[in-house]
């Protein structure tokens, strides 16, 4: 859909994908901050299929394998039900600001998935007009003229100004509890009468669309320090509310206020590494990271963070930031380090972890790696839910373990055994269970049982 700022071209799209059965995904890329950051795009897009079809695969941090992983997902997300992307403002969506960025959408989209983009008319609608079906949107100029008017008028109260401007510099929205924190009073009038240039899922208000992100940076936001201070206090408030999300959104507002060390010490505490035992802030903590130089800079920094008295769940979370960094693994001293702090804390699934890190690791004698493994085994399989995840995960360690050393007979029924685990959490016909087949053909094929009927039929 083409069409000027404010036009509405944004709300058209949305509301046809909402009309259409399926899953919406609806990403602005006109409200500034990052939602131009292509990556950033394409890194939402992923945790958000992943989130809704429960996808097992680790999310990917590099834009190459992004881009590589998304029409398989798509396309596995799809066989759940159709699913509706939208794109508002496309022609912010650039990594050079001169053009948008398109490399992130599939050539061939998979069937049931339809991509809709906004663009204003001009060389960035004729770059898309290629990939999308285009619709011209026709909203007279005095419409728009109008629309700034108003939003002028409402600049000059302070109730809809003040509104106004902390959603400008806020990342993800604002609740009304929030909103009327900040602002010091009741913000339901405010926002009633701000009705035509906000938008709200239940939950959160946005600005409605770059236009009014423009006109509310009109005034005092001109001012650099004047958008600083909105950065530091939306910092303070979130840190104050104290979950991992909203420790997310304040390391993000100290970023852009230009904290530098404070972004640091943040990244550095126990709590934010706790929560980079998961994937879900990861991505974000190494965008911060990174900035600090090259990928041996940041090694030595990490080091030094692990040298200090980190809890064993801080340690696992800086383990896995270090290995998703790098792509190698962690320094040994590290994870014997942890599974002592798991040991002293008594947390049997921390302990399982770190052995499992430990038998995996390339500097692990062999002797001892089986010793290792074999321990978080008995760990994991006291666990009583059936198909736990953990569990096949270090069967899987232990079967290539097998395998490495030859012993094929172990590494067979290993890799069953996980197979087995896999089918009663996901079902026989599960994705994950590719990988494992593969191996299991291999170890046939070694053992010289590739016609022997179970391999056979694992392979066909």
């Amino acid at each position: 859909m083409i069409g000027p700022a404010g036009s509405g071209r944004a709300e058209r799209l949305l509301a046809s994908a909402h009309r259409a059965a399926g899953w919406v995904f609806f990403h602005h890329a006109g409200l500034g901050g990052e939602a131009s950051d292509p990556t950033i795009f394409l890194w939402r897009l992923l945790a958000a299929l992943k989130r809704r079809c429960g996808f097992r695969d680790p999310l990917p941090f590099e834009p190459e394998v992004m881009r590589e992983a998304l029409p398989n997902w798509l396309a596995r997300a799809a066989a759940m039900g159709s699913i509706s992307i939208v794109l508002a403002d496309a022609e912010n969506l650039s990594r050079n600001g001169l053009e948008p960025d398109l490399d992130w959408l599939p050539q061939h989209l998979p069937p049931g998935v339809s991509v809709a983009l906004s663009t204003r008319p001009g060389p960035s609608a004729e770059l898309v007009r290629e990939r999308v079906t285009r619709e011209q949107a026709h909203v007279p100029t005095q419409d728009l003229a109008d629309l700034r008017r108003r939003l002028r008028a409402l600049m000059d109260e302070a109730p809809t100004r003040q509104i106004l401007e902390w959603l400008w510099a806020a990342r993800d929205g604002l609740s009304l509890a929030s909103l009327t924190e900040l602002c010091g009073q009741d913000s339901t009038a405010a926002l009633e009468t701000l009705a035509d240039f906000v938008r709200s899922d239940g939950q959160r208000w946005i600005l409605a669309s770059a236009l009014v992100r423009e006109v509310a940076a009109s005034r005092g936001l001109a001012d650099h320090g004047q958008r600083q201070r909105l950065h530091m206090d939306l910092a303070l408030h979130q840190a104050a509310r104290g979950a991992q999300h909203s420790a997310l959104l304040a390391l993000w507002h100290l970023a852009a206020a230009g904290q530098h060390e404070q972004v640091i010490d943040q990244l550095a505490s126990s709590d934010w590494l706790a929560a980079m035992t998961g994937s879900a802030y990861r991505y974000d903590a190494l965008r911060y990271w990174r900035r600090l130089g090259d990928r041996q800079q940041v090694l030595t920094r990490l080091g030094q963070v692990a040298s200090g008295e980190l809890p064993a769940e801080a340690l696992l979370g800086l383990v896995r930031l270090a290995v998703s960094l790098n792509g190698e693994s962690p320094p040994r001293e590290w994870l014997s380090q942890g599974l002592t702090q798991a040991i002293v804390a008594g947390d049997e699934q921390l302990q399982a972890s770190f052995l499992e890190s430990l038998g995996a690791h390339a500097d692990t004698p062999s002797g001892d790696r089986l010793k290792w493994l074999g321990e978080a085994l008995q760990i994991r399989r006291r666990r009583p839910e059936p198909g736990d995840a953990a569990l096949a995960a270090v069967l899987h360690l232990l079967a290539v373990h097998h395998e490495e050393a030859q012993d094929l007979e172990s590494a067979f029924a290993t890799y069953r055994e996980g197979m087995d685990e896999i089918e009663q959490r996901a079902g026989a016909q599960s994705t994950e269970l590719i990988p494992w087949l593969n191996n299991l053909a291999g170890v046939c094929k070694a053992r010289g049982e590739l016609k022997h009927y179970e391999c056979r039929a694992l392979t066909s």
